[in-house]
């Protein structure tokens, strides 16, 4: 995945409402989706992006995102341990308002600044589970309660703005194969080209244009390395008006022709 640009990360095969996990070095490229993120540094040094914000974490620092808040990590290094929490939007009750209307002026809480009750609920979460749904949401509401007192908030302009952003992602990622136009977005969204141009300008960092041939470039991607198909079928599969268009796109993302891409990963040892 290339970096500089955010993607719309789609969760929905996800049964659990509530997934912790716990692993070490961790990096993951600009993203966005519906659902609240916790991310809770143990050991070790990282980097959170916002896409207008890097930021250095170190031991016992709680990052969070809101819904729809880019953000993407950059491990310093091999060593560390994490805990992250990803919570949908049903359990965050009367707490959404307030998580999708603001956003925090820096999305990070540090070690002296997190309350004992959140890290002592983020323990239990990621320790055992902390057994049945009421109990697990509980703790998540204790953690949220201690951010919320503990972290600056700045209202994003409209509280509609991230649900539009929601929406506009989950449509692209369906449709961005087709001949597609700001305009033609923002009638099927039944949006302005204005609210449409903000959500890039300002949560994205990318303009339609680059943020739609940034999709297609990584289909492309995978094509490339998944199939044995030529790259011009690849091309226009992906939504490129010709394998022109196509290849100059690709070189100057990636800064290497389709088929020298192809070649170089295939030559890589598994």
């Amino acid at each position: 995945m290339a970096a500089g640009r955010a993607f719309y990360e789609k969760r929905g095969n996800w049964r659990d409402e509530l997934t912790v996990s716990r692993g070490g070095s961790f990096s993951f490229p600009l993203h966005l989706h519906p659902e609240l993120e916790l991310f809770w540094l143990q050991s070790g040094d990282l980097c959170i992006e916002t896409g207008t914000q890097s930021i250095p974490l170190a031991a016992g620092d709680l990052a969070f995102f809101f819904p729809n808040a880019v953000h993407g990590y950059q491990s310093a290094g091999d060593n560390g341990q994490y805990v992250m929490l990803i919570a949908v939007s049903s359990l965050l009750g009367d707490l959404l308002p307030t998580l999708t209307r603001f956003r925090p002026a820096v999305p990070v809480l540090r070690a002296a600044a997190l309350h004992p009750d959140a890290a002592y609920a983020l323990r239990r979460l990621a320790e055992d589970g902390s057994g049945g749904g009421e109990v697990r949401r509980a703790l998540l509401h204790l953690i949220l309660a201690r951010i919320l007192e503990a972290a600056e908030l700045v209202p994003i302009g409209e509280s509609q703005e991230g649900n539009l952003t929601t929406r506009l992602m989950e449509y692209l990622s369906l449709h961005f194969r087709q001949p597609l136009t700001l305009d033609d977005a923002a009638h099927a969204l039944g949006a302005s080209r204005f609210h449409l141009s903000r959500v890039f300008s300002q949560q994205l960092g990318s303009s339609f244009s680059d943020y739609l041939s940034f999709l297609r470039l990584n289909e492309a991607q995978e094509l490339l390395l998944g199939t044995d198909r030529s790259v011009s079928e690849i091309a226009l599969d992906c939504g490129f008006s010709s394998q022109r268009t196509f290849n100059r796109a690709f070189q100057k993302l990636f800064r290497t022709t389709p088929r020298q891409f192809r070649a170089a990963r295939r030559r890589q040892p598994n």
